[in-house]
């Protein structure tokens, strides 16, 4: 990561979420940098950019306000052979990278082909309201239950219609306002499973 404002910072986050470590370079770091830092998976470099800096690296991200510093990072990386995104700067990206919310295993991803990452941000804000924290618990359920038919060797595609009415059920709703008992009444009367529900649902 070439940049330690606050730009790069939601970046760093973002690719600590999917695992990476990380080395930041910049004279200036903000504070939520530092604090991952403190994680032990990002490594603070505190100066400027060097030819050099992206031996080795997987690729690098460009998230400074210097259209000039931008470009050398970019000619650098492509002479590196190191997929360089530069933020805000769609013509020297080699990829884009969405907005990401998530919600539990739920993984919805919001690009715009790099037009407008602002879009993008506003967009995921108006799924988020959409796909609450509830649809992270019903997906736990629903894993459980596909995970228990498999190791009895059911065929899942004759379970089609169950997973259909739960999704189907108001199983939803009563995570949603946090209602664990009916929750518990629906998948039994359903699936005929006694299956642990999470009080961590609907949060």
């Amino acid at each position: 990561m070439i940049g330690g404002g606050e730009i790069a910072a939601r970046k760093v986050n973002g690719l600590l979420d999917a695992g990476a470590s990380i080395i930041v370079i910049g004279p200036d770091i903000c504070e939520a940098i530092e604090e991952s830092a403190r994680g032990g998976r990002v490594k603070i470099v505190r100066r400027k950019y060097r030819k050099g800096d992206l031996k080795g690296m997987a690729l690098v991200i460009v998230a400074i306000d210097d259209a000039a510093l931008n470009r050398r990072v970019a000619a650098d990386a492509r002479a590196s052979g190191v997929p360089v995104n530069v933020a805000d700067d769609p013509d020297e990206c080699d990829f884009t990278i969405p907005a990401v919310m998530r919600r539990g295993d739920i993984t919805v991803a919001i690009g715009t082909g790099g037009a407008s990452p602002a879009l993008a941000r506003e967009m995921k804000k108006v799924i988020e309201k959409v796909i609450g924290p509830e649809y992270a618990e019903l997906t736990r359920i629903l894993g459980e239950l596909r995970r228990t038919f498999l190791e009895r060797g059911e065929k899942l595609s004759e379970r089609r219609a169950l997973f259909e009415a739960l999704i189907g059920s108001g199983l939803k709703d009563c995570l949603k306002r946090r209602d664990f008992k009916a929750a518990k009444k629906i998948v039994t009367d359903l699936a005929g499973e006694d299956v642990e529900i999470s009080r961590e649902g609907g949060r």
